[in-house]
């Protein structure tokens, strides 16, 4: 089952064993055997690339984080509170130091979000080790207009 399909237990019998509702993930297996069994617990971490008031600079490691667990990302996103005009945003994500990307993330002229982005990004490297570096790259802000208040979330699972 997709872990998103998940609902709360009431009083569910697996076996011999009897969950009742709380913060339990049961896991059935039709063959009845011991073998482990894993879920993939999703996982969101977001990161400020800068204030929100101040226009948008390009450059290098804008900000950088250790990575507080493995994950593998499934999506990647931006946001800005001030859209660029002139010209798009153009981010890039780096696994110390190798960029993670194939097609750049980008936040489309007038808009405030990548997710409508007429080219999204392409990850071509969707693991992020525990303990790695993970920087921030601005190539491109806006010409008539620079974003202000960028923010890009990691999303996957553990």
């Amino acid at each position: 089952v997709d872990i998103n399909e998940l609902t709360n237990l009431t009083n569910t019998t697996f076996g011999t064993d009897n969950f009742g509702a709380g913060d339990h993930i049961a896991v059935a297996d039709a063959s009845a055997s011991n073998a482990t069994k894993r879920v993939k617990l999703p996982v969101e971490i977001g990161i400020a690339v800068s204030d929100e008031t101040t226009d948008l600079t390009t450059g290098t490691s804008k900000v950088s984080f250790k990575m507080p667990h493995a994950m593998t990302l499934t999506e990647v996103r931006a946001y800005v509170n001030t859209v660029p005009t002139g010209a798009t945003i153009i981010v890039d994500i780096n696994d110390d130091g190798t960029p993670i990307l194939s097609t750049k993330l980008s936040i489309d002229i007038s808009e405030d979000t990548s997710t409508s982005a007429a080219t999204p990004a392409v990850l071509s490297d969707t693991f992020l080790d525990d303990d790695t570096t993970v920087s921030i790259d601005i190539d491109q802000v806006g010409s008539t207009a620079a974003g202000k208040g960028l923010k890009i979330w990691l999303i996957g699972y553990r």
